[in-house]
């Protein structure tokens, strides 16, 4: 799995819009078990076992077409029921799904929906991805 997402900004009130994209690649392996994820810019991933933040990973800085460092690709291990959600920074990085009980972390895209609701900022665009790990 992988997406991009293209942040604007701008310095000053009046100057055109600056695109400044941040991408974020995750490849699942299932017969190793294990995630690998790099990213450049404002993109993230965390590990969720068991409802608990078991790991964050985050994207190198930079922009995509700009320049960026050295990317850092992280593989972690894997087990079923693990959840994996990757997010751009109009979610922030301090965000924890602990609170939800099992109910509201069954469905992947209601849990997409509710993270959506209860953390994304107003001022700001998300992209987000939540998937679950089935058994082999």
């Amino acid at each position: 799995m992988a997406w991009a997402t293209a942040h604007s900004l701008r310095e000053r009130p009046g100057e055109p819009w600056i695109t400044s994209p941040a991408l974020g690649v995750a490849v699942v392996d299932e017969e190793a078990a294990t995630l690998t994820y790099a990213g450049v810019g404002n993109t993230r991933a965390i590990i969720v076992r068991n409802g608990r933040l078991l790991l964050r990973l985050r994207g190198n800085h930079g922009i995509v077409g700009a320049g960026y460092g050295r990317l850092t690709p992280e593989t972690v291990p894997l087990l079923p029921g693990d959840l994996v959600i990757l997010f751009t920074d109009g979610l922030p990085q301090s965000m924890d799904i602990s609170g939800y009980d099992d109910t509201q972390r069954a469905d992947v895209q209601q849990l997409a929906e509710r993270i959506l609701q209860d953390w994304g900022r107003e001022t700001d665009d998300a992209a987000l991805l939540v998937f679950r790990c089935e058994e082999a």
